[in-house]
């Protein structure tokens, strides 16, 4: 006659195992709430970055604005200077003022070019900022998901393991109270259940 070894899971290690998957999922939720604040973190982030693009923005376009006007300045200063020289010829003040002013213009016109290349630089890098931010966002809700998948596996273990549990209990108990009980404990002892 061959013996059959079937292994005996006995109630400590059946505890053992619940306690263990347990802590494997307190550990799980402690990690999808640490992800969580992060990604809290993040989105405050990201809206903080566009508070500040759009802050950016409005400069550029002040400045673009105020270029244009100066522009639109420095032409009308250069037709009075035309009509200065076409009309008289001989008024070298009002020439050499035309000059002044179209030089001042200029002058104005070169620092608001300056701001606006500041305000182009400022948009540029807040962009990049953002979507740095966005790429961070989407890797922390990509690692909570993947948190939560493995806590539903858990899960689905933990369920298993106790029906198996319930399962030899219910047998267990059957095989006690049969009138045949003699008959099973004797079985029990000789494959040692």
């Amino acid at each position: 006659m061959q013996k059959i070894n079937i292994k005996k899971v006995t109630k400590e290690q059946m505890l053992k195992m619940l306690e263990e998957a347990l802590d494997k999922q307190e550990a799980a939720e402690s990690r999808e709430a640490e992800l969580r604040g992060q990604i809290g973190t993040l989105t405050e982030k990201l809206e903080e970055n566009e508070k500040a693009l759009e802050e950016v923005t409005a400069k550029f376009k002040s400045a673009d604005h105020s270029a244009a006007m100066l522009r639109s300045r420095i032409d009308e200063a250069e037709k009075v200077r035309d009509q200065a020289l076409e009309a008289h010829g001989e008024d070298m003040k009002a020439i050499e003022k035309a000059k002044n002013e179209s030089r001042e213009l200029a002058k104005q016109l070169g620092e608001r070019m300056v701001e606006l290349k500041a305000a182009e630089e400022n948009a540029r890098k807040a962009a990049v900022e953002t979507n740095s931010i966005r790429a961070q966002l989407s890797e922390a809700e990509a690692n909570a998901k993947r948190k939560e998948e493995l806590l539903c596996g858990a899960l689905n273990a933990l369920k298993k393991e106790k029906a198996i549990k319930e399962d030899y209990h219910e047998s267990l108990k059957w095989c006690m109270a049969h009138p045949w009980r003699n008959v099973w404990r004797c079985m029990k002892e000789y494959f040692r259940f």
